[in-house]
């Protein structure tokens, strides 16, 4: 017995799940609320999918009326024996940030949260953003990667669609906001890719790559969306990013509604 429970937890370990309860248990121990193997609708398909996990938090205050603000994130979690390599150039002005991220919002405006506000500690605050992505030294190339990242896009666009249909807020009166960010979290090595100024290729190991996705079909608006790419290692950090960014927008929103009030 005790040799086929050895062969057994050899066996699970080449397998995702180990690390897919180790990213779950990360969240917990933050207090996020966290949702494994949930579905939502894929649109081109007109079929039920599954994604990985689904976690939210949230920064509340209550003296000067409600105020919340949240994070929900749709999680997919690969393991990759084979690196993973994101190619990135410089940030630019046209690439999505602030009310351009994917939020839905009551009674929230610029005058009470703007651009910049959004942007400050804002976990996907980046000087370069993953273009294209491959599998290093694998046959298949990338498919792995450009799956997850859809499949992760998909399923905030889908949270976002029903927040937005249904209207969903804390009460009337409140101020809310709501993020929902599209995560691949990776048990493997992560590299970024891009050329030097003498226009040569330079390899750099990293534990977070935002990633910009362009998708369009007949289902989808074209839009831009940026992805979160953050290895196991470079969870926690990212997690407790999140965290601040809630509470430097919660304190901006506050401080606006007792001005305004």
């Amino acid at each position: 017995m005790e040799d086929l429970i050895n062969n057994i937890i050899k066996d699970i370990n080449k397998t995702g799940y180990p690390t897919e309860m180790k990213v779950v248990n990360m969240f917990q121990k933050r207090k996020w609320s966290c949702s494994e193997n949930q579905y939502f609708i894929d649109q081109d398909e007109n079929k039920g999918r599954e994604i990985d996990l689904k976690v939210h938090t949230n920064n509340s205050y209550e003296e000067s009326g409600p105020i919340c603000c949240w994070s929900m994130l749709s999680v997919e979690i690969k393991k990759s024996e084979k690196p993973w390599v994101i190619f990135t150039t410089n940030r630019r002005a046209t690439d999505t940030g602030g009310y351009g991220l994917l939020n839905h919002r009551n009674n929230i405006n610029s005058s009470n949260l703007s651009y910049k506000d959004i942007m400050n500690k804002y976990p996907g605050k980046s000087i370069r953003i993953g273009r294209n992505e491959y599998v290093a030294l694998a046959k298949d190339g990338h498919p792995q990667i450009y799956n997850a990242i859809l499949s992760a896009v998909k399923s905030a666009i889908e949270d976002h669609r029903l927040a937005e249909d249904h209207k969903e807020a804390y009460s009337d009166s409140s101020f809310d906001i709501v993020f929902y960010t599209p995560v691949v979290v990776l048990s493997g090595k992560l590299f970024q890719a891009y050329l030097n100024p003498d226009n040569e290729i330079e390899i750099s190991p990293s534990n977070h790559i935002v990633y910009n996705l362009n998708y369009a079909s007949p289902s989808y608006n074209r839009k831009s969306y940026l992805v979160d790419i953050v290895t196991v290692e470079g969870l926690e950090n990212y997690i407790r990013s999140h965290e601040r960014w809630l509470q430097n927008m919660n304190d901006k929103i506050r401080n606006s509604v007792i001005q305004e009030g």
